[in-house]
């Protein structure tokens, strides 16, 4: 009984700090994400295969299985290769644009969805943007890839799935930052308060 006692006597005290701050982060949360300026989003699907030279056509060579398995595995290298500012600045140049190599990384999310496709989706400012340099990253890495041949001859392939990225309008994560905002300042207060009932005693 002494036990909930001072349990609850040391909620008490928590609780008038740590509920106002989880408050006030969940309000900053929300002016956060009403903030931040709206943009597009295109995302497409990239394949990543292997294609044989016509002279090798005939050749046994064990193709199928494993040409399969090496183009798995280089899909990880494609991930890779969208990641490099090298691959960014190469991108600005196809698509004319001025934007530097880090502010389209900035922008840019891949991931490996399947052992041979890559999901690739751009965020700018406007539709234009964010359309012309996801194509623009597809062309530079499928003109990377098509430049990496193995000693067979083989070229990899980087492809769109779909012929048009697709679009869509991005928006700050509303619940997200309020979540993260109410939880990081009850943290905070939680801290405070332990903190100065520390120096209390």
């Amino acid at each position: 009984m002494n036990e909930l006692s001072s349990y609850g006597h040391a909620i008490g005290k928590i609780l008038p700090l740590a509920i106002p701050l989880a408050v006030v982060g969940a309000v900053a949360g929300v002016g956060y994400s009403l903030a931040q300026p709206k943009g597009w989003e295109a995302s497409t699907t990239l394949y990543v295969h292997r294609v044989n030279p016509a002279n090798l056509s005939s050749v046994y060579d064990y193709d199928g299985y494993y040409a399969q398995q090496a183009a798995q595995q280089y899909t990880d290298t494609v991930v890779g290769l969208l990641k490099t500012r090298d691959l960014a600045s190469r991108a600005a140049q196809i698509a004319s644009d001025s934007a530097s190599a880090d502010l389209i990384l900035n922008g840019v999310r891949v991931r490996k969805t399947a052992p041979q496709l890559v999901s690739l989706e751009v965020t700018r400012l406007t539709a234009d943007e964010a359309r012309a340099e996801l194509v623009a990253l597809a062309q530079a890495a499928a003109e990377r890839s098509a430049a990496l041949n193995d000693q067979y001859g083989r070229t990899y392939k980087v492809e769109m799935v779909t012929g048009q990225p697709l679009l869509s309008e991005s928006n700050a994560n509303l619940p997200l930052n309020t979540l993260l905002g109410f939880l990081g300042g009850g943290a905070l207060g939680l801290g405070l308060a332990l903190a100065l009932e520390y120096l209390r005693r």
